[in-house]
């Protein structure tokens, strides 16, 4: 290949406009970080993987005083469409409340009956990774 990407974007420091807003940048870091915790506590490993790959991405461009901003900034915006795509469906379906399917009456021919059951968005009563899987999707 001839043309490298340390050559199309060469590691310059963004305006300083950009650099005054970096504190924000760490707000946001902290956040993905906490997301990135809460989708594990409740085994959400995709959303796990996104949130994780996001704030990679995030501490690889504002290291160095954001010098590798304009080489990542493509990628991470492709990164959080595709993330607030994912994210966004669950939340719309559920905001009204969970459902939860259970099993009832299991007869010896096979046949089962399936209820549905609506709960809160948050319930202290159904434990920590039901309530770390509505947190995370918040």
């Amino acid at each position: 290949m001839f043309i490298t990407p340390d050559v199309t974007f060469a590691r310059s420091p963004p305006p300083q406009a950009v650099l005054d807003k970096r504190w924000l940048w760490y707000v946001m870091l902290t956040v993905l970080a906490a997301t990135f915790v809460l989708r594990i506590l409740g085994l959400d490993m995709a959303g796990a993987l996104l949130s994780g790959l996001m704030l990679c991405f995030g501490v690889i461009m504002v290291r160095d005083w954001m010098q590798d901003l304009a080489k990542y900034a493509l990628v991470y915006a492709v990164l959080c469409s595709l993330n607030f795509f994912f994210d966004i469906l669950p939340l719309i379906t559920e905001l009204g409340g969970r459902m939860s399917r259970t099993v009832e009456n299991t007869d010896s021919d096979g046949t089962a009956e399936v209820g549905m059951i609506n709960t809160p968005f948050f319930d202290v009563s159904k434990g920590l990774m039901y309530n770390a899987q509505s947190m995370s999707i918040l």
